[in-house]
């Protein structure tokens, strides 16, 4: 989701979030570049965990 990069992306993850707990599904995938691992993005963090059914996540980008 690029939370540091994407202008309204709490937003955009509240409404998938809702919308997936509303039609139930099985489970959701993050597929990388979800945000930084900073204490300023707990509150977004807090709306990908609102989702009631399974949550994976994929490694974004990797250097090395």
């Amino acid at each position: 989701m690029h939370k540091e990069l994407i202008p309204g992306v709490d937003e955009r993850l509240e409404t998938f979030i809702n919308k997936a707990n509303e039609r139930k599904v099985d489970f959701i995938i993050q597929l990388g570049d979800f945000c930084m691992a900073e204490g300023k993005n707990r509150a977004f963090l807090n709306i990908w965990k609102s989702f009631e059914g399974r949550k994976y996540h994929v490694l974004g980008n990797l250097y090395g």
